[in-house]
């Protein structure tokens, strides 16, 4: 059992993760605003706790399929384990000195089986993030060989502006189910190099949003996976 211990997350820490991924939901920076929304209070964006965890994750993951089921806010003690006989990923919160389950699933690593890449899906609008961001901001992570590589969660961090922001515009949302596949190594882009977003609206059912996504640079996509946000 790989485990790792964060006392408290302070806005500061995350300011040059929002920054790389283009990130700008104020719920996660701005009390005043986070006091208006039905969380009450700032939350921890979900995909840097996930960068958090690079440490516990397996260094070549396949598939992952995560569930998230309460908010981190800064207040909250964190516990991130990772089990690999079972390949059960957990974030458990205390606040107050009371457990409970944030987010938790199953993130394989590869030799499973991907899906085929997404098909008939269009650009998302804007411009797409360059991998500069990454190395200024970030120290990319080693693999056994010695060359370097994206984090899982970083890579996944450049879903949320682009889920929330594909086709509402301004979707105000939480995930609630995060599905994927890797597909090839996570290997270390170029400086100057894209990664694009891309993402269709499956379904919806009045608030719940069901969303097919796929990450791609220039050999082709790297994630492919489904998504589940709740509008708020």
């Amino acid at each position: 059992m790989r485990q790792l211990e964060i006392p408290r997350f302070q806005i500061q820490d995350y300011l040059p993760f929002l920054r790389a991924t283009g990130d700008t939901n104020p719920l996660h920076t701005d009390p005043e605003h986070a006091t208006k929304t039905p969380f009450g209070r700032v939350i921890v964006p979900g995909m840097y706790i996930l960068l958090r965890a690079e440490g516990v994750l397996p260094s070549n993951p396949g598939t992952f399929l995560l569930d998230f089921q309460e908010s981190v806010s800064l207040s909250d003690r964190v516990t991130i384990s990772y089990d690999e006989e079972t390949s059960y990923f957990a974030v458990k919160k205390w606040n107050a000195g009371m457990p409970s389950v944030a987010v938790h699933g199953v993130v394989k690593p590869e030799h499973g089986n991907p899906r085929t890449p997404l098909a008939d899906i269009s650009p998302l609008p804007g411009s797409p993030l360059h991998a500069s961001c990454l190395a200024e901001e970030f120290l990319l992570q080693q693999d056994g060989n010695g060359h370097r590589r994206v984090p899982l969660g970083l890579l996944l961090s450049y879903l949320s502006p682009t889920l929330l922001n594909f086709y509402h515009g301004n979707l105000v949302g939480a995930y609630r189910r995060l599905e994927g596949a890797v597909l090839g190594s996570l290997h270390a882009l170029s400086p100057g190099e894209e990664i694009q977003g891309r993402a269709q609206l499956r379904k919806q059912r009045g608030k719940w949003h069901f969303l097919d996504y796929e990450l791609s640079d220039h050999v082709g996509p790297r994630i492919i996976g489904q998504a589940t946000l709740l509008e708020l």
